[in-house]
């Protein structure tokens, strides 16, 4: 059996933050410090206030993704995390 914290997928991550310089870089680095590979990351919805953030990663461990989650969540930029999914790809046979 495999630990599920070591189980390795994409995932898919929306973030509610303050629309702020340095948000996007913060988010980044937190990635970065957890060996998380960002695939895309955008920014839409932009009010005088608010952003909306959607981050899509490379495969990584559930055990990395949450610590990062974890620590991205508490920044104070970070309103909430919206939506987090894991992708799985579907893999057929020819």
């Amino acid at each position: 059996l495999v630990e599920s914290d070591s189980m390795v997928q994409c995932n898919y991550v929306r973030l509610q933050t303050e629309d702020k310089p340095g948000v996007i870089g913060k988010i980044g680095s937190i990635f970065g410090e957890f060996s998380v590979s960002i695939k895309s990351i955008v920014q839409f919805d932009s009010t005088e206030r608010t952003a909306e953030i959607v981050v899509i990663t490379d495969q990584v461990s559930k055990g990395q993704m949450k610590k990062s989650l974890n620590m991205i969540s508490n920044l104070i930029e970070v309103k909430n995390i919206s939506a987090h999914s894991e992708i799985h790809k579907l893999v057929r046979n020819s």
